[in-house]
């Protein structure tokens, strides 16, 4: 009986250090939980600070900071991740030394089998890097355009006009046009019948820019005054004069229909005869 209570008695006690290491698993999961509790924080407040700034760089700033904090953001977890998981391992008495290794080694064999996957996600790092696009830009990469609503270490995503997704790979990105980086321009051409005189039609031209830009509604999306680049294409029945207006990023197509508006009305004040569509025939 006395051999019965002692067996008991050592199989209910306590494993000192069971609990011991039972603790510092927990206490290594609230510590990852809190690492990426406070990264997100740190992110979304650095977001919020440029938003809020009062500098005119403020919204390219702003930008730049929603494509960088989702990178930051999935690296960070996934490195939180990992090594909190190596460190309970460890605390169980699980090696993992050859973990490591196996790692390596698949991670080698994975660079050989899968180069487009590493050209991707080298170009998608230098992509970032250098800040050539951001979430939010408008873009044409190769022959597709729109706004790009995300960008990952291998891939773009970007939304064009008729809302379709486009997924692009970063390695095969061989051409990229960012339509709305520090500035953009408003570029307009109107063609006007070979019956006005050049001079006339620039002068109502010029007229329908100095309006524009000296409209208080329209002042906060341009920058300096309306250029006149002058006579862009001869035809033979008329001739075409473009105009040039350097706006902030994203307002160069509303001012360019703002500015077409604008010419319409210069050029009926000013009795300035538009060209006629191309299959017209035009009696002198």
């Amino acid at each position: 009986m006395r051999y019965l209570t002692r067996l008991w008695q050592e199989l209910v006690r306590p494993d000192i250090s069971a609990v011991r290491t039972g603790l510092e698993i927990l206490l290594i999961a609230v510590l990852a939980y809190v690492a990426l509790r406070l990264i997100s924080r740190a992110i979304a407040r650095f977001e919020r600070k440029l938003q809020n700034s009062p500098s005119p760089d403020a919204f390219e700033h702003a930008k730049r900071a929603r494509t960088l904090s989702a990178l930051i953001a999935n690296t960070s977890r996934i490195f939180v991740i990992v090594v909190s998981v190596l460190m309970i391992l460890d605390k169980v008495d699980i090696n993992i030394a050859p973990i490591l290794a196996g790692a390596g080694i698949i991670g080698l064999a994975v660079g050989f089998g899968a180069q487009t996957l590493v050209k991707d996600v080298i170009s998608g790092f230098f992509l970032i890097f250098e800040n050539q696009i951001r979430v939010g830009d408008a873009a044409t990469i190769g022959d597709v355009s729109g706004i790009v609503e995300n960008i990952h270490l291998r891939t773009v995503v970007i939304r064009d006009l008729q809302g379709a997704v486009h997924v692009i790979p970063c390695g095969s990105i061989t051409k990229l046009s960012n339509e709305t980086k520090d500035f953009a321009y408003a570029m307009v051409d109107a063609p006007v019948s070979h019956r006005n005189g050049p001079d006339a039609v620039i002068a109502a031209a010029t007229a329908a820019g100095k309006e524009l830009c000296a409209d208080k509604d329209w002042r906060d999306a341009v920058v300096g005054q309306c250029e006149i680049l002058g006579i862009e294409a001869l035809g033979e029945t008329s001739f075409t004069v473009r105009l040039r207006v350097r706006t902030i990023p994203h307002r160069q197509w509303e001012v360019a229909r703002e500015l077409r508006r604008r010419l319409k009305l210069s050029f009926e004040k000013h009795q300035i005869e538009l060209a006629a569509p191309a299959n017209t025939t035009v009696r002198h």
